[in-house]
């Protein structure tokens, strides 16, 4: 199972991938769920699943692709360009894209594998066990939702349509800052306007400031807000069988929130 060491070192890449973009450093990794690439029935015979999504996924101006397999190449591309990877289809998709490949990424995009046992591990004996999952995780994926066993198809398409209505609806909801994250940008702002006022005085030169304080960027890292896994749940409730295939998915590694991207 995933080690102390495996959750700080995934903390650490999400901490360096924002400083490399300029973003405020947020405690835990925040994803955008409309910057995703899709795989959609890859082996084009779960037919009613495509009918479910392909529209759904072309109405929110998603990527991807669907009643066909990608080469491996493209979905490595999609793992380390986008903030999610939704896979719906047979098994956990390594069959498309090797662990092998997974693993030698640098950076890897949250991951939502709707497929029958696709969280599953391998257990060998006192030896590390092996499991796509983990092999997300390798790669610095932040939170990998999968299936430890298998599942009906509708019953399943029910939960991961579920889990991405919520997610989208947290990423427009109105408050996806919080409270105190409206305070720090009040105190920014009250502390720009108090500095602004006073008596005019002769132009000197000075070193600029090497802070500048973005308060869109300020908002943009808070990470008060609900985290993917706490969706999981209700999410459930959406299946016919709640307990048995509801019961289905797991959510490994670590909270990860839901932000809004402004160029999106």
């Amino acid at each position: 199972m995933p080690s102390v060491a495996s959750i700080s070192a995934t903390l650490d890449r999400s901490h360096h991938r924002q400083e490399q973009v300029g973003r405020i450093s947020a405690a835990f990794p925040l994803i955008d769920p409309v910057d995703a690439f899709y795989l959609l029935n890859p082996s084009g015979d779960l037919s009613s699943t495509q009918v479910e999504f392909e529209n759904w996924f072309r109405d929110h101006n998603l990527e991807g692709k669907a009643g066909s397999a990608p080469p491996a190449e493209e979905l490595v591309a999609a793992l380390k360009s986008h903030d999610l990877f939704i896979y719906f289809g047979h098994g956990s998709g390594a069959q498309y894209i090797p662990r092998h490949e997974i693993q030698k990424l640098e950076n890897c995009a949250a991951t939502l594998l709707m497929g029958c046992s696709s969280g599953s591990l391998t257990l060998n004996g006192s030896y590390v066990p092996q499991g796509t999952p983990l092999s997300y995780l390798l790669a610095g994926s932040p939170v990998i939702v999968a299936n430890l066993w298998e599942v009906t198809d509708k019953d399943i398409d029910r939960f991961g349509k579920a889990m991405l209505d919520a997610w989208l609806r947290e990423r427009t909801s109105p408050s996806l800052g919080c409270a105190q994250s409206d305070l720090v940008v009040e105190e920014f702002e009250a502390r720009t306007i108090r500095g602004c006022k006073g008596n005019v005085r002769r132009k000197t030169r000075r070193k600029k400031s090497p802070e500048v304080h973005d308060t869109s960027s300020i908002k943009d890292s808070c990470d008060h807000g609900p985290k993917i896994g706490s969706f999981m749940s209700q999410a459930r409730e959406a299946c016919t069988r709640p307990f048995l295939t509801g019961a289905s998915p797991v959510c490994y590694g670590i909270p990860t929130g839901i932000r809004r991207k402004t160029d999106l």
